[in-house]
């Protein structure tokens, strides 16, 4: 079992059910008694790797309707409904399980007459913790919140500057000190669902302004330069190493993926294309 989802299991959380593919769309399949529960800390797993932590207030079934048969625009802010949709779809259609675990029955707790909510800060404590690829933008919300400033005069001097809109997700190219921030990171499994809708189509590599194409060949991400029509490979894996990476760093810099992909400007660029879209 990976690290990540025994260190779940060993909090407390239990299986809740599974996503399923039917002829209607997607489907859920929820414990009754659990899917009645409120204020839950809740997961989901692709081939028992932890992809998402989330928490909701109201009952589980009520929470997961919403990743179910999202709205057709982020308009109303429910773009992690939107982006959950099309994780979890691109997963079962690769042949991946998508399971559900579940918290629940956290006992409750008050500060000077105040609730106080568990269940939230546990989340933000395991989203900063286990890094899960899906969490995306929140990931870095909750890394900034949860780590203090270092003294009292970073404090001030941050005061002083105007506040970024996703500035924790914003990295700077190698080059031209251009802003190439994005405001969520894909998983694995979405990156290579949006590189399928784009066959045919050309990117740009942000620093050369490259051009190139890519394909998806089974497990592998197959990108062809146009300066040299040469066929490069990168495997899911790979992929979702450097998706990892960006969601840990912020950053665009090739030299911070160089351990772990030749490829990585490529990645990089399909993903700023991906936020974009």
């Amino acid at each position: 079992m990976p690290i990540n989802l025994a260190k779940l299991q060993d909090a407390g959380f239990e299986p809740a059910g599974k996503w399923i593919l039917t002829q209607q769309g997607l489907g859920l399949e929820l414990n009754d008694v659990i899917g009645n529960k409120k204020d839950v800390l809740y997961a989901f797993a692709v081939d028992g790797a932890l992809r998402y932590v989330g928490k909701t207030a109201s009952t589980l079934r009520s929470r997961l309707q919403g990743y179910k048969t999202p709205p057709v625009t982020a308009n109303s802010g429910a773009s992690t409904n939107i982006k959950n949709h099309q994780n979890i779809v691109a997963a079962l259609k690769q042949g991946s399980t998508v399971d559900i675990y579940a918290l629940h029955a956290l006992p409750s707790q008050e500060h000077c007459g105040f609730a106080v909510s568990l269940a939230a800060g546990l989340e933000g404590s395991l989203i900063k913790d286990m890094t899960p690829l899906w969490n995306g933008r929140v990931l870095t919300q909750i890394r900034d919140s949860l780590t203090p400033p270092k003294n009292s005069s970073a404090i001030s001097h941050s005061a002083e500057k105007p506040v970024q809109k996703n500035a924790s997700l914003q990295g700077k190219a190698d080059a031209g000190n251009h802003d190439v921030g994005v405001s969520e990171i894909p998983s694995a499994e979405t990156l290579f669902a949006f590189a399928r809708s784009q066959k045919g189509e050309t990117f740009l590599t942000q620093r050369d302004k490259s051009p190139f194409r890519v394909e998806v060949v089974g497990n592998y991400l197959e990108v062809t330069p146009e300066s040299s029509l040469t066929h490069r490979r990168e495997s899911r894996d790979s992929v979702a190493a450097v998706l990892v990476r960006l969601a840990k760093t912020a950053s665009f810099k090739m030299s911070d993926y160089k351990d772990l992909s030749f490829n990585a400007s490529y990645v990089l660029a399909l993903v700023k294309r991906w936020d974009a879209s």
